[in-house]
C-alpha cells in the first residue's frame, strides 16, 4: 500500500506487483494485457521473468477468447492446464504450457488480463483469496496511474493550448498559432517534428500549414486526400490517433491524430520521432487525441470567425452604394449583424467582437447537440 501511495509512475511500482504475484500464485512468469478500447484488443505493457517483450496486440483465436470472456464472465481466475494446446499464442508468449488468467475489471469495465505461466502445473488448480487479492492490487495500481496521468495530462494540454490561443487572439492568425503549437507538442510528446496539415475540401488536398522544422519542411506541401500512403492523407480518413512504423528505427515512432470539426474534417497532426516506452502505446494515443481534439476545437472557431467576418464584408442588399432596403427593414438588419443601434453604434468593434462571438457560441451548441443525438462514435 505505501508502493502504491508514493510511487510516480508504472515502471517503478508494477515490477513490485509482478513479483508479487509470482510469490503468491507459484508461477514462474507474469505478463500484464491491458485492454485497448480503441480496437478491443489486449496489448502487452509489463512482464517479469521473460526474456522477451512481445509489445504487438494479442489477437486471441475463438478458443482463446472464449477463454477470456469466461473468466471475464464469472469475474474469477481461470487456470488452463494444456495452454499450449487451448491457448498457444498466449503460451508462446509465456514461454510455458500451463497458465491462469486473472481478469482484471472496474465495476463493469474491462481494464485487461494478468497471465501467470507456470513450468509445470501447480499441486492445486484451487483459487484462493489471496490470488484475488493479486488481481485487485493491480487494478487499483493501473486505475491510479489512469486518474495521474489524466490530470498531468490536462494540465500540459491547457499549458500547450494556453500559448497557442494566446497567439491565436493577438494575431488572429492559424499559422502563426500553429507554429507555436508544432514547437510545444515537441516538448510535449518529445518529438523530433511536429506539424499540422489542414483540410482544403475544394482541392481535395491537405495543405502543410505549420511545422516545427520549418528549415527542412516547406509551408504549402499539398497530398492529394486519397493518397494510400501518405501519413497525412491516411489520418484524415481515420477517427482516432495511430501509431505508424518509423522504418528501421525502432526506438521512435510516428504518431498521426485526425484533427475533426463537429462538421467536417479539419486535417491532420503529424508527430514524427516519438521516443515511445515499452508499454506506453495506450498512454501516448490517449495523450495524442486529448492534444488533437483541442487543436480542433481551435481550428474550427477559428475558421468560423474568418468566415463570419467574410460574410460581413460582402454587401448585402446593396446596389451602386445604396441601400434599397426600408426604414422597417434597416433597425431589424443592423440588430441581425450585431450592430444595434445604442450605445455600441460608436464602437463597431465591440459589437463586432460580440456577434463573433455568439456565432462562435450557436456552432458550439449546434455541434454539441449533434453529438448528444450521435452518441458515442469512438
Amino acid at each position: 500500500m505505501s508502493l502504491l501511495a508514493h510511487t510516480t509512475r508504472p515502471s517503478e511500482l508494477l515490477p513490485h506487483l509482478h513479483q508479487h504475484a509470482i510469490e503468491v500464485t507459484g508461477g514462474s512468469s507474469t505478463l500484464l494485457f491491458q485492454y485497448n478500447p480503441r480496437n478491443g484488443m489486449l496489448q502487452a505493457t509489463s512482464a517479469f521473468r521473460l526474456d522477451e517483450l512481445r509489445t504487438d496486440p494479442w489477437q486471441p483465436s475463438l478458443a482463446e477468447a472464449a477463454l477470456v470472456d469466461h473468466a471475464f464472465e464469472r469475474r474469477m481466475p481461470v487456470f488452463v492446464t494444456d495452454a499450449d494446446r487451448l491457448m498457444p499464442d498466449l503460451a508462446s508468449r509465456l514461454n510455458t504450457r500451463s497458465a491462469l488468467l486473472l481478469p482484471l475489471t472496474g465495476g463493469t469495465d474491462r481494464i485487461g488480463v494478468l497471465a501467470v505461466g507456470y513450468d509445470a502445473p501447480p499441486s492445486s488448480p484451487d483459487v484462493g483469496p489471496e490470488i484475488i487479492e493479486v488481481a485487485d492490487s493491480f487494478v487499483a495500481a493501473l486505475i491510479m496511474f489512469r486518474f495521474r496521468l489524466s490530470d498531468q495530462l490536462q494540465r500540459d494540454v491547457r499549458l500547450l493550448l494556453d500559448e497557442f490561443n494566446a497567439t491565436l487572439s493577438a494575431t488572429l492568425s492559424l499559422a502563426a498559432g500553429l507554429d507555436i503549437f508544432c514547437f510545444g507538442a515537441n516538448r510535449l510528446f518529445g518529438a523530433d517534428r511536429t506539424s499540422v496539415w489542414i483540410h482544403e475540401r475544394r482541392d481535395h488536398d491537405v495543405v502543410l500549414q505549420a511545422s516545427s522544422d520549418s528549415a527542412h519542411i516547406a509551408r504549402g506541401v499539398r497530398v492529394n486526400t486519397d493518397d494510400p500512403i501518405a501519413p497525412a492523407a491516411v489520418a484524415l480518413r481515420r477517427t482516432r490517433a495511430e501509431i505508424v512504423a518509423s522504418g528501421t528505427d525502432s526506438a521512435t515512432v510516428t504518431v498521426t491524430v485526425p484533427l475533426r470539426g463537429c462538421r467536417r474534417a479539419l486535417g491532420t497532426l503529424v508527430l514524427e520521432g516519438v521516443r515511445l516506452d515499452t508499454g506506453g502505446e495506450l498512454d501516448l494515443l490517449d495523450r495524442a487525441d486529448e492534444v488533437g481534439g483541442q487543436l480542433s476545437h481551435a481550428i474550427e472557431n477559428l475558421q468560423l470567425i474568418d468566415d463570419v467576418m467574410r460574410s460581413r464584408r460582402e454587401p448585402q442588399g446593396s446596389v451602386h452604394g445604396h441601400d434599397h432596403r426600408s426604414a422597417e427593414q434597416r433597425p431589424a438588419a443592423r440588430r441581425q449583424r450585431g450592430r444595434p443601434a445604442g450605445p455600441d453604434a460608436a464602437h463597431p468593434a465591440r459589437s463586432g467582437t460580440r456577434g463573433l462571438a455568439q456565432a462562435v457560441d450557436a456552432s458550439r451548441k449546434t455541434c454539441g447537440a449533434r453529438t448528444v443525438r450521435g452518441g458515442n462514435r469512438s
